[in-house]
């Protein structure tokens, strides 16, 4: 059987997935999955399902779709004008319609003798660690003899009682500590069993910058789509050290720090951040 492609957390980012794309084409995957988290902080919302169609790939509901999908469905009212959101609400405003088949998608599946799991099996928002009695815990539990995985943004492999996990890291937002890097994975079925090789490609940052200025993404999207930007320059962990400044800016005015932060906040935090792209 020939390889299949493996891709997640792309977050919107057009330019690393078009890149993919490209390093993918000598493989001639015989399909694709797509494990969740495929829109968001970096827009092209529209673009980025229409690339996913064409692969005709196998596509999961990440814990962004998941929300994306309530806010839609008015489940979120709180998002109604909070830039600390303004990415995902715009995100999902550009699929209108669309967001009805998305969340559609299941949040884990059982494709071809493979776990699919954004998350977890149990949780699309939960993470693993690998090696820890939690992760050992779900491969006891597992029913198949492997999983693929995304919401890390990491690449790792871990095996036990042999069973195993391939984390596929991250198309458009990897934390690989290099600028402009995406992360996906080549899986290949061999005598009953799973092998994998986990893969990286660059891509060009004027790209990006294109895209985004296009549709004026920095603005709708507010200080997160900025943080986001920063991460894919970076390889770094932009929007967490965004999402913690502004919650020790809540809690100095007197918010909660948790749920949704106060726009000033987010506002504060937006002017004392160390941009280093923008």
């Amino acid at each position: 059987m020939g390889p299949v492609a493996v891709l997640a957390d792309i977050h919107g980012n057009l330019a690393a997935l078009e890149a993919v794309l490209a390093a993918l084409k000598p493989v001639r995957p015989r399909a694709y999955v797509v494990l969740g988290d495929s829109f968001g902080e970096l827009g092209q919302a529209q673009p980025v399902l229409d690339r996913l169609r064409e692969l005709n790939a196998f596509c999961l509901m990440g814990n962004r779709e998941r929300d994306m999908a309530a806010y839609i469905r008015g489940e979120k009212p709180e998002w109604r004008g909070a830039m600390q959101f303004a990415a995902l609400a715009e995100s999902a405003r550009a699929l209108g319609a669309e967001m009805k088949d998305v969340a559609g998608w299941p949040m884990t599946a059982s494709w071809e003798g493979l776990r699919l799991a954004h998350g977890t099996p149990a949780d699309v928002y939960e993470l693993m660690h690998p090696g820890t009695s939690r992760v050992d815990e779900l491969l006891a539990a597992m029913a198949e003899p492997a999983m693929a995985a995304g919401h890390d943004h990491k690449q790792w492999y871990y095996s036990r009682w042999d069973k195993a996990i391939f984390a596929a890291g991250s198309v458009g937002l990897a934390h690989t500590g290099r600028p402009c890097q995406a992360e996906y994975l080549i899986l290949e079925r061999q005598d009953g069993s799973w092998h994998g090789r986990f893969c990286r490609t660059s891509y060009h940052p004027q790209r990006l910058k294109a895209l985004l200025a296009a549709e004026g993404w920095l603005e709708r999207g507010g200080p997160l789509a900025k943080a986001a930007y920063e991460e894919a320059l970076t390889g770094g962990y932009a929007i967490l050290d965004f999402v913690r400044l502004a919650q020790r800016m809540a809690r100095r005015m007197g918010a909660q720090a948790g749920g949704v932060l106060p726009n000033e906040a987010v506002r504060m935090a937006a002017q004392a951040y160390p941009w280093t792209t923008l």
